[in-house]
């Protein structure tokens, strides 16, 4: 999949293990081509990757802190790309 990142829009920081903190950055992008590469063998931390409306990706995320990051992302989005009229 390629996209075009339009903006820098979160930093989280969780504790996956008890001796390590991590970052994770999200970005506002959108997508110049939709195909989707099948999951790597190696990469452990992405169940699936797909195309879903906001409601059906709300209620697939796992993590309640995803949950939100779509979430603001979402209104952030309505707020600012949305035509107006």
């Amino acid at each position: 999949m390629l996209i075009c990142l339009i903006k820098f829009f979160i930093k989280t920081t969780y504790s996956p293990s008890e001796l390590s903190l991590k970052d994770v950055y999200f970005y506002l992008a959108t997508p110049i081509d939709t195909s989707v590469v099948p999951k790597d063998e190696h990469d452990n931390e992405v169940d699936s990757l797909e195309w879903c409306e906001f409601d059906e990706a709300m209620y697939k995320i796992t993590y309640d802190s995803d949950r939100n990051v779509l979430y603001k992302a979402h209104k952030y989005i309505l707020k600012n790309y949305s035509e107006k009229k």
